[in-house]
């Protein structure tokens, strides 16, 4: 701001603009803590992890013997069951569950209850159970 000079016509304005601005991004960032974003995203974080190893191992299992299935599974739903409500307490909206109900059976190569058809990856459509979001 010296290089203008204390006498520059520009340097009010600038400073009025640099104000404003930085005025804006503090009520950004306190409506971000308020809001709790900071933790829903942390959340979101360990909940992706968390449902990747269980997807894993809910795989691994299916190829494993069965002496092994009979053990490893009440554990797995109990972990599955108990991470699955605290996803739910994160009120995902219905658009929310459409994509996630799309992108699980496009991953899985599943058709559609609702509809009857195969969805790909990114393509939406009007079913209410798994595109519309």
């Amino acid at each position: 701001m010296v290089a203008y000079g204390t006498e520059s016509k520009v340097l009010p304005a600038l400073l009025w603009i640099i104000g404003g601005l930085t005025a804006l991004q503090i009520i950004a960032v306190l409506w971000a803590v308020v809001a709790g974003w900071d933790d829903a995203y942390a959340y979101a974080l360990a909940s992706v992890k968390n449902n990747t190893r269980l997807t894993a191992d809910f795989d691994e299992l299916a190829r494993a013997p069965m002496d092994k299935l009979d053990r490893e599974m009440d554990r797995l739903r109990f972990e599955y069951k108990r991470q699955d409500e605290d996803d739910r307490a994160q009120e995902l909206s219905p658009s929310e569950e459409r994509f996630a109900m799309r992108s699980a059976l496009s991953h899985y190569r599943i058709a559609c209850p609702a509809c009857g058809t195969l969805p790909k990856s990114g393509e939406k459509s009007r079913c209410e159970k798994c595109g519309n979001y």
